[in-house]
């Protein structure tokens, strides 16, 4: 189960505040189809109003979608440091790996594949306009977990098949 390959679980904050001098506050639009972040069209929020020590994003972060329209829930990247001081909505969870059990880049491409079967569109609760996954269906998604060796093994696999992929295109 996911839980038991994390050490960090964290949903993130609503702020309608902006302040252009402020803390860059990644938002469900900052999540890229391909797994990364896009900082196009980033808002940033007041400093004074975001505790940076409970939301400040670092590198190997997992930010899941957690709330958006049923087609977008899910949506997954990985958080490579991008930018210093950034923080994340409450449409966001940020989900931090134990790296001793299991890379990021493993756990990004297993959600991703999830998000591509659908499997996070029927874990969903729809709403009036938007769906959400909770907190303890998320925790309990289960997942493949090969050792970590195997998991770096299949990452440099992945990996290889997209940049092919990319060079044909």
């Amino acid at each position: 189960r996911l839980r038991d390959v994390i050490n960090d679980f964290q949903p993130g904050f609503a702020c309608g505040a902006r302040d252009n001098c402020g803390y860059v506050q990644l938002r469900m639009n900052n999540i890229g189809f391909d797994g990364g972040v896009v900082l196009e069209k980033t808002l940033q929020v007041l400093i004074e109003k975001t505790n940076i020590e409970k939301y400040n994003l670092c590198r190997g972060d997992i930010l899941f979608n957690n709330t958006n329209s049923v087609e977008l829930i899910g949506k997954t990247a990985l958080f490579r440091d991008e930018i210093q001081n950034c923080v994340f909505s409450n449409h966001i969870t940020r989900i931090r790996p134990d790296v001793r059990v299991v890379t990021p880049k493993f756990l990004l491409y297993l959600f991703n594949d999830a998000y591509n079967k659908g499997i996070f569109r029927m874990m969903c609760h729809r709403f009036v306009g938007q769906a959400g996954i909770s907190r303890e269906k998320l925790l309990e998604h289960t997942l493949p977990l090969p050792p970590l060796l195997e998991q770096r093994a299949i990452v440099e696999r992945v990996e290889r098949l997209f940049h092919f992929a990319d060079e044909v295109e």
